[in-house]
Order: C-alpha cells, then sequence, then structure tokens
C-alpha cells in the first residue's frame, strides 16, 4: 500500500491512522480497496481508523464527528488524496475512492446526508442502530458474520 501513515500537520497522538485496529470483518475489504488505489497509482493517505470514546467526543462537540461512530467499533476508516488533504468534491481522488470502497461492499461516506467525503464504513448507515445494539449485547462478532 501507498499509504503514509503519519503527516506532522495531521499527526496527534490520539489519533490512530493503523490498520492494525481495525476490526477483520471492515479491514480486510478495506485492505483491498486501498489495493484497487494502488493499482491506479493512486496515493492516499490513511487519516483516521480507530478511535477512542474520548476523541469521538471531541470530535462531537467540534461538530465534526459523533460520539457512536463505527470508528470505535474499527468499522471505518478515513482517506485523504495524499496530494491534497483538501481536493474539492469534484477531485478525482473522490470518484476513484468511491468506486474502490463500493467494488469491495464498503459504503463511502459521500453518500450520507451529512457529506463525509473521506469516511468509509463496513454497514450502511442505516444499519448504524442494529451494529451498536449487537456491540453493546456482546454480539457484534455473530453480527459481522451475516453480513
Amino acid at each position: 500500500m501507498k499509504s503514509k501513515q503519519t503527516v506532522p500537520f495531521f499527526h496527534r497522538t490520539d489519533v490512530d491512522s493503523s490498520l492494525d485496529g481495525l476490526n477483520p470483518a471492515f479491514r480486510s475489504p478495506f485492505v483491498r480497496a486501498l489495493a484497487r488505489l494502488d493499482a491506479q497509482g493512486i496515493a492516499y493517505h490513511v487519516q483516521e481508523t480507530s478511535r477512542s470514546e474520548a476523541r469521538a467526543r471531541e470530535l462531537q462537540m467540534r461538530g465534526t464527528g459523533i460520539v457512536r461512530s463505527l470508528h470505535r467499533l474499527g468499522l471505518a476508516a478515513d482517506v485523504l488524496p495524499a496530494e491534497n488533504f483538501w481536493a474539492p468534491a469534484s477531485h478525482p481522488f473522490w470518484a476513484a475512492y468511491r468506486d474502490a470502497l463500493e467494488a469491495e461492499g464498503l459504503t463511502w461516506g459521500g453518500h450520507f446526508s451529512r457529506v463525509d467525503m473521506p469516511h468509509a464504513q463496513f454497514l450502511s448507515a442505516q444499519r448504524d442502530r442494529e451494529v451498536w445494539a449487537a456491540a453493546n449485547a456482546g454480539t457484534l462478532d455473530a453480527l459481522l458474520a451475516t453480513v
């Protein structure tokens, strides 16, 4: 993978950009999606993967995240174009990223009502409640096995 794991401007000690903390159900198709970008010669930066509850609360207070984010369950990641972190929606990276994610059955945040271009997650946003209920009941792995 051509991912840069840290960039000084964005690097914070409380932001995890490692793929190691991702739930295996998400990690495998996510890595395949990144490999699709690699095959096209598209450089990217994995900005954030798993997220603590404290970090999720901080982002919610800033208006840029939610506490019940699938990042907290290792089922989401944020990726940026390596050459232009602030690329507009019309930048070709976003279409390539969307296509790579969707080819692997993942959900792209660019389709959300509150658009989140860098965001990728395992299941559709409509299933978030179901995922969190399973996580709270200790049956998340069983739910993910049925997908």
